[in-house]
């Protein structure tokens, strides 16, 4: 007879299953090392956990989704704040004649700069390939162009030129879709056993 015996059917069956759990227990150290990592404070290791929960492919849960909100939220946040206070500082030096000092001030800038440019590409990288192409309903979807929209927003917030145009413009075409989106989810069409945050609706950024 050709075709699989029973009995290699049965071990091809197992072989999965064990690569399935092997899967899932990957997946779930990951999101208890998350949770640990926030505890900690340490919130790139966070969002390195996170982003591989998030490249396996498979659509997040509501705790997992949050967790990576949170994760990427917090190693960005630090960046912009740090960002804010070297530009301040760059102006004033520029305003006091020191242009050495004004010169360094912007070398470290720019470092801070590269270190913005990795932490929003790779979220925008894992929304696009990943989350978006997976979410399901449109909490989900409403919630991943939100964080889009954020992103390109704080790209937009330290390029010049041509680049700051085009984060700013992504950043609109996100936010058209999320309030496109918003209606349905606020009539309660998609509905999950946990409750919408009322922020997530009411608010289309983070500040």
């Amino acid at each position: 007879m050709g075709g699989c015996s029973v009995c290699s059917c049965s071990k091809c069956f197992l072989q999965v299953d064990l690569r399935t759990r092997r899967t899932m227990g990957d997946r779930d150290k990951s999101v208890y090392f998350a949770k640990l990592a926030e505890q900690a404070e340490r919130y790139d290791e966070m969002a390195e956990y996170m982003e591989k929960v998030g490249q396996a492919g498979s659509e997040l849960s509501v705790e997992e989704r949050n967790l990576l909100s949170v994760a990427y939220k917090n190693a960005v946040g630090s960046r912009r704040a740090a960002w804010r206070i070297i530009t301040s500082v760059e102006q004033k030096e520029k305003s006091k004649g020191n242009d050495d000092n004004a010169k360094w001030a912007k070398e470290y800038c720019t470092k801070v700069e590269a270190e913005l440019d990795k932490i929003c590409n790779a979220i925008l990288g894992l929304l696009d390939g990943k989350l978006i192409g997976a979410a399901a309903n449109g909490e989900s979807k409403v919630f991943y162009q939100k964080m889009k929209a954020d992103y390109y927003r704080y790209i937009a917030e330290y390029k010049d030129g041509d680049d700051k145009k085009k984060a700013a413009e992504s950043a609109r075409l996100a936010s058209s879709i999320t309030m496109a989106q918003r209606p349905v989810v606020e009539q309660g069409i998609f509905q999950t056993t946990v409750n919408i945050p009322r922020s997530l609706i009411n608010s289309f950024t983070i500040p």
